[in-house]
């Protein structure tokens, strides 16, 4: 035993009366064990704002059933039990204003762990075209107003020309109500708050839309209309608050929800979607320019994300997209030049068109197991696309997939593949490319443009070679024309310049003009078939480059 050991017995046999020293150092030891359990089940503090569920105002009522979020424990890398907070209910620290926001916390029980929270400002709670809560007064004559258009008995909101920060919308005007916001009715450099009162109905396309200064929106509890573009472009946008009442939209954490068909309307940086089930569809362009969006949790409720419902997003830096969804739109996150890692879902079978296209900063993908389509211009402009692994099972990958990715040097196409279009357009960085076998027709700009290709290997059921197939290839030195092809269009070896040696089958029949157009560094032409084979092929005029070469004949490889 050692001295170490011995200590901590003669201490434990002190403390239980002199009981024999094994027995005093399996307890010690015991209570070591028991001691070192405890710590691993605390959770560390986390201040990723990703772990904490916020609320708006309108939420406090439910405080005690907000759920318990998962801790981080010391132990959760070596693969020990990971504690989960066992949080109280919220305290509120500060109650929100009409434009100023306020806080609660709440406290783990067993950890201590706190956990805070900004409740979102409420806005204008405009009655008489003054505000209940602190008096603010709207100014009608920053107002233009007329007659609605669709009720003779109320008015409607033309144009806004307020000068201030904080504006209400009054509610009536010459004892009619004020029911509508017409389209880009707003269009202030200056305004930072907006209110929408409780008289109005209807909100229009882009009415509040070109405001770069946005930072508040309420709504009132009488819209009933959303126009589907209700849309922000500023990246200045951070509450969006729905006054609870609305028997049509209500507001989670600066998001605006249809309830009914728990629909993400529209949202802004500040977001954070509900995990409840609420949202099971992000809709069109609901969060589209929103530039300072750097992160959003896709909840698994989720199954739906439709067209453009995230194009330039800027700031968004990673997206992880359940498995429950099911559907995405065209261009759904186009642009999106901040994104650097992505998840797709493990079920997708088919890319659509645009989705990442333009995310400049993406440097790898992993299709899922089951996709079978890659779309078209599914990553087309994704410059830092370095590594890209793509399923066995994949059939087909659609035109402009890989265009303009810069940064790819190698890509392994599955034997599984039958259609290949133009993907890889523009891919300066490719280096080697092999088309399996299955693909008898690739497109005709499948490798167009891609100066640093060394090695290409085509597909041996293929007939011919399209115009301007190798065109700009100016890295390529030889090609080996699969057995199958009978005619080679014009300007099929443009601007390779490069090019040393080409060895053409004994099935070629036709040879447009021009195939080695800029082709200087040509000097052999192998041929699989006899010289008087070679005087049968139909060769165009126009070839001086052809003319010039050896032609070996006969060739075996």
């Amino acid at each position: 035993m050692t001295d170490k050991n011995k200590a901590n017995g003669e201490n434990n046999n002190k403390k239980n009366g002199g009981l024999p020293v094994v027995i005093g150092a399996a307890a010690a030891f015991v209570i070591l064990v028991i001691i070192l359990a405890l710590v691993l089940s605390k959770c560390g503090k986390t201040n990723d704002p990703a772990a904490t569920n916020q609320l708006t105002a309108a939420d406090t009522g439910s405080q005690g059933a907000e759920t318990e979020a998962p801790g981080t424990s010391s132990g959760e890398q070596s693969g020990d039990p990971v504690h989960v907070h066992a949080f109280g209910e919220w305290t509120v620290l500060s109650e929100p204003a009409c434009l100023t926001a306020g806080e609660r916390e709440r406290v783990c029980a067993s950890c201590g762990e706190k956990q805070t929270e900004e409740l979102p400002p409420l806005g204008h709670d405009g009655h008489n075209n003054e505000c209940v809560r602190c008096g603010k007064k709207a100014n009608v004559g920053d107002f233009k107003l007329s007659t609605d258009k669709e009720n003779p008995d109320a008015y409607m909101i033309d144009n806004c020309y307020a000068a201030e920060e904080d504006v209400l919308i009054p509610d009536v005007y010459e004892g009619k109500p004020v029911v509508r916001v017409r389209y880009q009715s707003f269009s202030n450099t200056e305004v930072k708050y907006v209110s929408i009162p409780d008289s109005v109905e209807t909100v229009e396309s882009w009415a509040l839309a070109y405001m770069p200064n946005l930072e508040l929106v309420r709504i009132g509890k009488n819209v009933g209309s959303l126009d589907p573009t209700f849309r922000f472009w500023t990246d200045s946008l951070r509450w969006l608050y729905v006054e609870p009442g609305n028997e049509r939209y209500h507001s989670y954490c600066s998001c605006i929800i249809e309830t009914a068909t728990k629909t993400l309307i529209s949202g802004c940086g500040g977001s954070v979607l509900p995990d409840d089930g609420s949202v099971t569809v992000i809709a069109n362009a609901s969060l589209s320019n929103v530039r300072n969006l750097e992160r959003l949790n896709i909840p698994d409720s989720v199954t739906a994300i439709a067209e453009y419902s995230m194009n330039n997003c800027y700031g968004l830096l990673s997206l992880e997209i359940p498995d429950s969804v099911t559907e995405i739109g065209q261009y759904a996150f186009d642009a999106c030049k901040g994104l650097q890692s992505l998840r797709l879902p493990a079920g997708l079978t088919e890319m659509g068109l645009g989705w990442f296209r333009g995310c400049v900063s993406l440097s790898a993908v992993v299709l899922p197991e089951g996709v079978t389509d890659t779309g078209v211009s599914c990553f087309e402009d994704c410059e830092s696309l370095k590594t890209v692994t793509l399923p066995e099972k994949l059939q087909r990958i659609g035109n402009y997939t890989f265009k303009n990715c810069t940064s790819l040097e190698e890509i392994k196409l599955p034997q599984s593949l039958t259609k290949l279009g133009d993907a890889f357009a523009g891919c300066t960085g490719l280096k080697k490319l092999v088309i399996p076998d299955g693909v008898d027709a690739p497109g005709v700009s499948v490798i167009s443009h891609c100066t640093e290709l060394k090695e290409i290997v085509l597909p041996k059921d293929m007939a011919g070679i399209p115009y301007h197939f190798f065109g700009e290839c100016s890295s390529l030195e030889t090609v080996v024309i699969p057995p199958k092809v009978t005619q080679i269009e014009y300007n099929a070896f443009k601007n390779c310049t490069s090019l040393k040696s080409v060895v053409f089958p004994s099935s070629l029949k036709f040879i447009q003009n021009d195939i080695f157009v800029n082709c200087p560094a040509l000097e052999t032409v192998y041929y699989e078939g006899s010289e008087a084979d070679w005087a049968k092929i139909s060769i165009n005029s126009s070839n001086e480059t052809l003319n010039k070469a050896k032609i070996v004949y006969n060739y075996k490889g």
